[in-house]
């Protein structure tokens, strides 16, 4: 057997029992890093790396994975990859100067994050709270949306540990 033959065979074989041993593990990247380092600009530069198909080395995979967290999705099963890319932006500015965190641009799907990594508010009133009702109605508002040609997914990313929630409905908590 080649050496490369056999390199191939045993990396092969090591994926394998990576995928087994990780398959019920529910551990992440925000678990790895302390949490005084959950600094929303920080993880939201990270996500726009991550999340944009042109710079990540891997296309749609990691939104297409994002996206399969949402009840949306699994229910209307639209594909990204038919899709252009047009742009991703970071603090997106509404009509009333606030900020989007992040604003991610399809032909046909516009994705709308609101990224609350270091919210603890304990009650429902608190950051964010009134935020999500401000960027939807900014979204809604849009004509691209008005007209029909672009439907937008709303996603209210935080860590499980975060009690906070949107006060708009149309914002999915994922975590």
């Amino acid at each position: 057997m080649k050496k490369s033959d056999l390199l191939t065979e045993m990396s092969d074989e090591l994926d394998n029992i990576i995928e087994q041993k990780l398959k019920n593990v529910r551990y992440n990247f925000l678990d790895v890093i302390k949490e005084n380092c959950y600094h929303e600009y920080l993880i939201s530069n990270w996500l726009e790396f991550l999340l944009n198909p042109t710079k990540n080395g891997v296309g749609n995979e990691i939104i297409k994975a994002l996206l399969r967290c949402t009840e949306e999705y699994k229910q209307e099963c639209f594909d990204i990859d038919n899709q252009e890319f047009e742009s991703i932006e970071r603090e997106a500015t509404t009509d009333n100067h606030k900020s989007i965190d992040l604003l991610i641009k399809y032909s046909e799907r516009w994705i709308v994050i609101e990224n609350k990594i270091n919210a603890l508010e304990t009650c429902d009133e608190g950051i964010g709270y009134f935020q999500t009702n401000e960027y939807y109605n900014y979204i809604s508002d849009q004509d691209e949306i008005k007209n029909g040609k672009v439907k937008a997914t709303y996603i209210y990313l935080k860590p499980r540990k975060n009690i906070s929630k949107p006060k708009n409905g149309n914002f999915e908590q994922v975590y």
